[in-house]
């Protein structure tokens, strides 16, 4: 093994992220099982101090994904995810009602919120097992509508500016060593 970064952080959009570089910038692996298999160690494992540029490899992962997360659809993260899923069927939904009787400036709102904002976990779990359930669009609509009228549907600060940066979580650096141990 080379030594080199591991780096957990979140998107601007609120997705944990684990990436794996290399000395040289050189991207490893972004498998979680992989990377987490390679942090496994035990107890009594020591520290060893990090490499140079250990924090330039830190800002370089953060930076990749960011790229990577424009390319993939910006704040809504991939098409699997609940917060795509969600937003794209309320969009929808609200395009089709619109200009008639059952407009509801609520979805609009909630709309904006979700593609703003991360989606709480708790939302997430509810929506992601009624999205498989199979329930409609107007069923999801009230649902998300409430989740947001009861302040559980996004993570929303007020005092955040509407562009979020990455934040880094943690962040650990891989040395060979001598014996060949991590």
């Amino acid at each position: 093994m080379n030594d080199g970064v591991i780096t957990y952080h979140k998107t601007s959009s609120g997705t944990d992220v684990l990436t794996w570089l290399d000395e040289f910038g050189t991207v490893r692996s972004r498998s979680q099982n992989r990377i987490l298999n390679i942090l496994e160690c035990s107890v009594d494992e020591k520290a060893l101090n990090k490499i140079k540029n250990h924090h330039q490899l830190v800002g370089q992962a953060v930076e990749l994904n960011r790229k990577d997360q424009k390319m993939k659809g910006g704040h809504l993260g991939k098409r699997s995810s609940v917060r795509y899923k969600a937003y794209m069927r309320m969009e929808r939904f609200f395009n089709e009602n619109k200009n008639t009787l059952f407009e509801d400036t609520e979805i609009k709102k909630a709309i904006d919120d979700i593609y703003k904002y991360p989606m709480q976990e708790s939302a997430k779990t509810l929506l992601n097992r009624r999205i498989r359930l199979g329930l409609n669009d107007e069923e999801l609509a009230e649902i998300i509508i409430n989740l947001r009228n009861e302040g559980r549907l996004c993570l929303i600060d007020d005092n955040e500016a509407d562009v979020k940066a990455p934040r880094v979580i943690c962040s650990m650096g891989l040395k060979d060593t001598d014996n060949g141990s991590n």
